[in-house]
């Protein structure tokens, strides 16, 4: 299996549905605009719960017109407002672009929609062909008792997890220890029978234990496997899958302390399994049963 490729890489290509325009800021637009800067590579909305995101874009140079037009390639996913305002509509993922007012200077994110499947799982649905290459993280939103924050792993962060449909080598698991998207662990497994522990330091990724073939894998679509990550003392990382333990205390002290939450990454053409979008989705679920219980 190969390394995957970093966030900002893959947010490539859009049809464009315009929108309206950001307030201008004073500045003069007879200056050339030499680029745009988005707040954010690619982010996730969940139905019901965290349905919104604002999107901010900064033109260069500063003293260029300010104005941006928000669009959407795909409203029936999601819809964007003249202000940047982001609303999920359903389940799937698209891009949003911002266009200077001299109506060639473009940036791009992602946004990817969740929502509960209806059986316990929260479900994540990719078939967009722009978004081969796709990664995301989600972090479960902090509502009552159920946090994405966690000071230590001192038990074990747990989820169950199944690839409906899908590439057989696209890795699926969680995240931990998240200090921003640059800056994270991610124990993923495949459905053909692997595992592989990363981190990502200052946006790039290095391999802690490699893709690695292991029988506590069910393998296939639609199995339902158990994941666990925990620290048995500081500076070392634990993994288990459906009871049994794959990687013990690891050692690596990068990160203490983080966010914890869900990672899905969408084949490429060229992966030994790639996807094939759009006639077959990439359609994963998931649940997490500890420390919390969500969805």
């Amino acid at each position: 299996m190969k390394e995957r490729p970093a966030l900002p890489s893959i947010i490539l290509f859009a049809f464009f549905v315009f929108g309206g325009c950001s307030n201008p800021s004073g500045s003069s637009s007879t200056v050339s605009t030499t680029g745009i800067t988005i707040n954010t590579t690619g982010f996730n909305l969940e139905l019901g719960s965290e349905p919104t995101y604002q999107l901010t874009a900064t033109v260069a140079p500063t003293n260029a017109s300010q104005v941006v037009t928000w669009s959407s390639d795909n409203t029936t996913i999601v819809s964007v407002l003249s202000s940047g305002l982001v609303t999920g509509v359903s389940l799937g993922t698209a891009l949003i672009t911002a266009t200077a007012s001299d109506n060639k200077t473009t940036a791009t994110v992602g946004a990817a929609v969740w929502g509960n499947d209806g059986s316990g799982f929260l479900r994540y649905l990719n078939n967009d062909t722009y978004m081969y290459g796709w990664e995301f993280w989600h972090e479960p939103p902090a509502t009552g008792n159920t946090s994405s924050l966690t000071a230590t792993l001192a038990s074990p962060f747990t989820i169950q997890v199944k690839k409906v449909t899908g590439a057989a080598d696209a890795g699926f698991g969680l995240m931990f220890y998240e200090q921003d998207s640059s800056n994270l662990y991610r124990f993923i497994i495949a459905t053909n029978g692997k595992y592989q522990l990363e981190k990502r330091v200052s946006g790039t990724w290095s391999t802690l234990v490699g893709w690695t073939t292991s029988s506590a894998i069910a393998q296939g679509n639609n199995q339902v496997n158990t994941l666990s990550v925990w620290q048995p003392s500081a500076g070392q990382i634990s993994v288990s899958i459906n009871g049994m333990i794959v990687i013990s205390a690891f050692s690596d002290v990068t990160f203490s302390a983080g966010k914890i939450g869900l990672y899905v990454y969408s084949g490429y053409p060229t992966d030994a399994y790639p996807e094939s979008f759009p006639g077959t989705p990439e359609d994963i679920r998931f649940k997490v049963t500890s420390p919390f219980s969500y969805p």
